[in-house]
Order: C-alpha cells, then sequence, then structure tokens
C-alpha cells in the first residue's frame, strides 16, 4: 500500500505521514496513522489463509472520504467492476460505483466493487457507498486509487492462480446466486410494451409453435397493468389472464411480467389508487421533510411517483403478498427492471438516506422479489 488519505468535509486531501504500532498479533497488525492537521486514522491489516484484509476508520470531525492507493504495475490490466459498456480493460479509467439509470461510457446499473488483476489478485472493496476507483489513469499510472465515500474503508486482497480460483474466493465472500431453473436460460419473446394484448401474445406463442421456432419465455413487459402498479392485467388489453397464461404454458412457454420498485402517481391519464393505498400506509420513501417523496422515476419525464421502502416491514410484506398473487395466478418470473431513482436525499423507515441507500436498494428490491417467487 502506497498510501492513505482522508478527506474531510469541505476540505482537502490529507495524506497519513506516520504510523503508530498500537497491537501485534500472530496473523494480524494494528496501526494508528496521523494525517496532516494531526487526524488520525485507525488501521487493521489480517491474514485469513493467504488472502489479506485491511480495514481503515477515522474518527475525525467531518471525515467524509477515505482512501487507499495501491502500487499498480507498469503492465497491469484490470477486469471486473461490474456492469460496464466502454472496455474489457479497465486500466486508465476513473470507475464510479454508483448505481444510474444509464448503459454508456461511465454510466452503469449494476456496479460491483471487485477486479480482477493480470497481475494474479482479486481486490475486493467493502462498501455499499458511492465508491470512486482510479486506475493507473494517464496522470497516475503508477497507482490504484480507491476513494470511499465514508470515514471508513475495507479491502480485500485475494491472490489465486487463476481466474476461476479468485472468483471463487470472491464469491464466498460476496455470496453466490441460485441457478435458475433451465427454462430461464432458452429463447424469449417479447413485443411492443405499449401495444402489446392478449390477442398478440397468443399469435406469438402459436406462430413460434407453427414455424418451429424454440422458444421457453413470453415476456410481457411495461403497461401490461392499468397503472404503475396495480398488479392486476389491465382488463381492456388482457381480458382474461388465467386462460392467456395456460395458453402460453401449452405451447411450451412461460410467463415474465415487467415490474418496478415504485409507485407512479395518476399519470398519462392511468388512475392510480394503489399508489395512494402506499402513500397512506406508509409504504413509500420520504423526503426531508417526512412527506411521500415524489421524484421522477424514468426517463418520460411525465412519470414521477416514490419508490417502495423495502426497510419498512410492512412495505416487503405488501410487496411479495402481490408477487405471490402473480405467481398464483401462472406468472413464472419477475422481470425486476428499474431501481436507479433513488434521490441522495430521501429518508428510509430504517433511518438510512438516500446516499446510503442508493446502491444497495437494487439489490433489496431484487432479493424481496425473489424471495416472494420460491
Amino acid at each position: 500500500m502506497q498510501a492513505v488519505r482522508l478527506l474531510p468535509e469541505g476540505g482537502a486531501w490529507q495524506r497519513a505521514n506516520r504510523a503508530e504500532l498500537v497491537a501485534v498479533e500472530a496473523s494480524s497488525l494494528a496501526l494508528q496513522l496521523v494525517a496532516e492537521e494531526d487526524a488520525t486514522i485507525a488501521a487493521g491489516l489480517s491474514m485469513s489463509g493467504d488472502q489479506v484484509r485491511v480495514d481503515l476508520r477515522t474518527d475525525a470531525e467531518g471525515g467524509a472520504w477515505l482512501a487507499a492507493d495501491l502500487r499498480a504495475g507498469p503492465e497491469e490490466h484490470y477486469l471486473g467492476f461490474g456492469e460496464r459498456f466502454d472496455s474489457l480493460d479497465q486500466r486508465g479509467k476513473e470507475i464510479d460505483l454508483w448505481v444510474e439509470d444509464g448503459a454508456q461510457v461511465g454510466l452503469t446499473y449494476i456496479p460491483v466493487p471487485f477486479c480482477l488483476s493480470s497481475a494474479g489478485y482479486g481486490l475486493h472493496i467493502d462498501t455499499d457507498l458511492r465508491c470512486v476507483v482510479r486506475l493507473a489513469t494517464p496522470d497516475d499510472p503508477g497507482v490504484v486509487s480507491i476513494r470511499n465515500a465514508a470515514p471508513a474503508l475495507g479491502l480485500t486482497i485475494i491472490p489465486g492462480r487463476t481466474p476461476k480460483e479468485i472468483l471463487s474466493a470472491y464469491t464466498a465472500i460476496a455470496g453466490r446466486p441460485e441457478t435458475p431453473p433451465a427454462w430461464v436460460f432458452g429463447p424469449w419473446k417479447s413485443r411492443d410494451w405499449q401495444t402489446a394484448d392478449q390477442a398478440g401474445i397468443r399469435e406469438d406463442v402459436e406462430m413460434q409453435q407453427a414455424l418451429g421456432l424454440p422458444a421457453t419465455v413470453k415476456l410481457i413487459d411495461a403497461r401490461w397493468e392499468a397503472a404503475y402498479h396495480t398488479f392486476d392485467f389491465d382488463p381492456v388489453k388482457f381480458p382474461d389472464p388465467r386462460a392467456m397464461i395456460e395458453h402460453i404454458q401449452a405451447h411450451g412457454s412461460r410467463l415474465v411480467v415487467w415490474l418496478s420498485p415504485w409507485m407512479a402517481v395518476d399519470n398519462e391519464d392511468d388512475p392510480n389508487d394503489a399508489y395512494d393505498e402506499c402513500a397512506e400506509r406508509g409504504y413509500l420513501i420520504k423526503n426531508p421533510a417526512g412527506e411521500v417523496y415524489v421524484h421522477r422515476l424514468g426517463n418520460n419525464p411525465m412519470l414521477v411517483g416514490s419508490c417502495i421502502d423495502f426497510t419498512y416491514p410492512e412495505a416487503v410484506a405488501w410487496w411479495q403478498d402481490q408477487i405471490r398473487r402473480l405467481a398464483a395466478l401462472g406468472v413464472g418470473g419477475i422481470n425486476t427492471d428499474f431501481g436507479e431513482q433513488v434521490p441522495e436525499d430521501a429518508v428510509f423507515y430504517d433511518g438510512r438516506t438516500g446516499k446510503e441507500m442508493r446502491n444497495v436498494f437494487p439489490r433489496l428490491y431484487n432479493e424481496i422479489t425473489y424471495e416472494a417467487l420460491q
């Protein structure tokens, strides 16, 4: 590690320039680092097998960010940090680990605080908060700088002989997803999300079978409900959803429907009594004044409403009841879209802010929805 630094609120980066040994044990040691203006940072290093864990924390008043700088080799390359749309090799890039509704350049729906290095190790950054990683950028080619928007930073360095070995060790820490059923991996068929209706769905599955086209999933994208979200099929477009689902299944496919983790206010002439119900019951996130936080939800500036507060147990129970109701009707899966819309100044039931929940919210949304389908 080349440097440890602290960024106070409204100040400038301060580099730790001396260290004091606090404790030594067989597989760990504790240090107190002292930065400029005498700000202190507690540093812990520990070994578990061949993995190295580094924990940094400051109690300095106004300590807003902590950074750790590692050495970058002249020919070292980096793969990872989640879903990326620019290149495989992230060397020379500044990575913003922050959930965004975007699929271009540095924006990503799914940031993951982990990367593989061509030098034979993986780096796991143990954070849910915004984190900026500068990977041998042109102005500092010998440094990997990890900057976490919190007065704490945890890193695990995971060596390995192969990427598979490193990934296996990483997923043992971060968790491993369940393998979806086989039908999820077959061809999916969808239609224009604004015009899909029951007649078109029937035509799709019948023509696929008649033409010998393999298919295992029929996806109905947004607008299958009369409003976002009633969890009921629009009776005009889908007058008999149970019969439609049985027809899909009879032709060898499963039905998957689109959802998003928010409730829209009346938009585009769509009444939404379900939004009012959720607002009255306290199921929606709040603004700093304690009111329901009405904000923009997607690309359409006219689409406004509020995110479900998945830290409120009653809201979670209500949401899962709706998912189970769809499953009982025959819906085979949920296409969990969105989740990137949490405002930074939002307030959640458990006291966390939108700044703390921005990267966590999509994971909660998917976990809670998945649990309801089991």
